[in-house]
């Protein structure tokens, strides 16, 4: 029987780009980054592109050749960046999203997938869309060793990522069933067990939570709602699609 192999790395400062050209990368950025591209793919958008920074974003919509149709999105440190559009999961796909492409800075999801993005496969996961993803991925990867990255916050660790992390082990486990052998790092173990309590009071009592609540406690709990979301959004050319 194949092995399948899983491994969580706790913040996108603790990934090596260089060992990443075989492996298949889930960026994980619960509040929001990720939570929000999936989203917004969920309504109409046509992509969704990382960038690094406010600087790189608008250079990124001046270059794009969806003209009119290009919406400039994104935060730092929290704070919504001045003339872009909001940059959580709700407030932005409210803005209206069919058809347009979404250039997206923020302050860590959006540079984790930029710096996983000479893996093999790169998917952007949250809870929203924890199981389709997993599925996805096995169904297109097999065998190819699974890196769960946690954006984390500024260089800090985010539970809210990690508890995220976990809900995808679950998955992994429950999918690989009989076809695979399945090989957890001690990380995805600690991921695994710290995954067994309720998602949104987890996501509200975080650090990053607990600062975010006052605005945005209903975009929390959007966030916290578990394989409510099909969509599986990926990693193709530098823009995230829907897959």
């Amino acid at each position: 029987m194949p092995d399948c192999k899983l491994h969580v790395v706790l913040r996108k400062e603790d990934l090596d780009p260089e060992r990443l050209a075989d492996k298949v990368v889930m960026v994980i950025d619960t509040l929001f980054a990720t939570t929000t591209i999936v989203t917004a793919l969920a309504n109409g958008a046509r992509a969704v592109l990382p960038a690094l920074n406010r600087n790189e974003a608008r250079k990124m919509a001046r270059a794009s050749d969806a003209g009119a149709q290009v919406v400039l999105a994104g935060e730092l440190h929290g704070d919504p960046l001045p003339g872009f559009a909001l940059p959580t999961p709700q407030a932005l796909s409210a803005s209206g999203l069919q058809g347009k492409t979404v250039v997206y800075s923020t302050t860590n999801g959006t540079i984790a997938l930029r710096r996983a993005a000479g893996a093999h496969a790169v998917y952007a996961a949250c809870l929203r869309n924890a199981r389709f993803t997993m599925d996805d991925a096995l169904a297109r990867h097999p065998e190819r060793t699974l890196i769960l990255l946690c954006a984390g916050s500024t260089g800090a660790f985010s539970i809210e990522d990690f508890f995220t992390a976990g809900v995808l082990v679950r998955h992994f486990l429950s999918l690989a069933g009989a076809a695979f052998t399945a090989r957890l790092s001690d990380s995805a173990e600690a991921a695994l067990r710290c995954s067994q309590g309720e998602p949104i009071p987890t996501l509200l009592q975080s650090r990053v939570g607990r600062r975010l609540a006052g605005r945005w406690r209903h975009e929390i709990e959007f966030a916290g709602e578990v394989d409510s979301e099909c969509t599986v959004a990926r990693l193709i050319d530098q823009a995230i699609v829907r897959g």
